[in-house]
């Protein structure tokens, strides 16, 4: 059959003219289908926005890999708290670092944290020889700490980190600098 050799896109165009293939083939067990393999989302992750289709959010997820590599796009939505297109950039190969767990403990973003500790995407034990890594991630604990987020902390906590807030240390403000008393 042709439709195997059809693209995403060319797919999805057949299907918008032919009502008959698009209940047959493009209908959502299809796309479903596509959006667990080829980016890693089950189900229960699929959060779709009023009056979007499954095939809507698969084109969404293609358009964001489409114009950003998997890194740059983890990047980008750690840092603005979309869950799902962090599961699907680790699900295609980014690895986290321990700036997008600051940006994440900044902006409170608990189920963003904990995913990336849970897939592996990032490995505390290359990091520990890495002193700043290791000084970031113990920031984005203290910022926890500081911020009333135990929930947080904790998950650092649970990884081997310890909050760097030592010998009177303190945050200024909300620039997160870290004062050290003379």
């Amino acid at each position: 059959m042709i439709l195997g050799y059809l693209d995403d896109v060319d797919l999805a165009r057949a299907c918008s003219v032919d009502r008959n293939m698009r209940n047959r083939v493009c209908n959502n067990d299809y796309w479903v289908r596509k959006l667990q393999s080829v980016y890693g989302l089950g189900l229960d992750d699929i959060i779709l926005k009023p009056n979007q289709t499954y095939a809507g959010y698969y084109f969404e997820l293609y358009n964001v890999f489409k114009l950003r590599e998997p890194t740059r796009a983890l990047r980008y939505y750690v840092r603005h708290g979309d869950l799902n297109i962090v599961k699907a950039a680790i699900f295609l190969g980014a690895r986290s670092d321990a700036g997008m767990f600051y940006e994440a403990t900044e902006n409170g973003y608990y189920d963003i944290i904990k995913y990336m500790f849970e897939s592996g995407s990032y490995q505390p034990s290359a990091v520990l020889t890495r002193v700043p890594d290791k000084i970031t991630m113990q920031l984005s604990m203290s910022k926890a700490i500081k911020m009333g987020r135990e929930d947080i902390a904790d998950l650092f906590r649970n990884n081997g980190y310890i909050p760097l807030m030592m010998h009177n240390a303190d945050f200024d403000g909300d620039e997160g600098n870290l004062l050290v008393p003379n």
